[in-house]
């Protein structure tokens, strides 16, 4: 199992989240989809699930699109 931090806002951080060898990858509470789309792309992953451990104002605007530009699974609060 992969664990990559994506720093975010002044005080955060995102978690992309692949298995070894996996091109494939879920990440956790991406506030700021640009900087997390950035990561996975340097890193050689694409984002197939985004998790999200809580709900607040950014989450609620920033998920839903990112998951539409995406296709992909949105899970937790949002």
């Amino acid at each position: 199992m992969q664990v990559h931090t994506v720093p975010l806002l002044s005080d955060n951080y995102a978690y992309i989240i692949a298995a070894q060898g996996e091109t494939e990858a879920a990440v956790v509470d991406p506030a700021e989809p640009e900087k997390v789309l950035a990561a996975a792309d340097a890193l050689g992953l694409k984002i197939t699930t985004i998790l999200t451990t809580h709900q607040v104002r950014q989450t609620r605007r920033e998920f839903p699109a990112l998951s539409k530009q995406l296709i992909c699974a949105a899970l937790g609060p949002c």
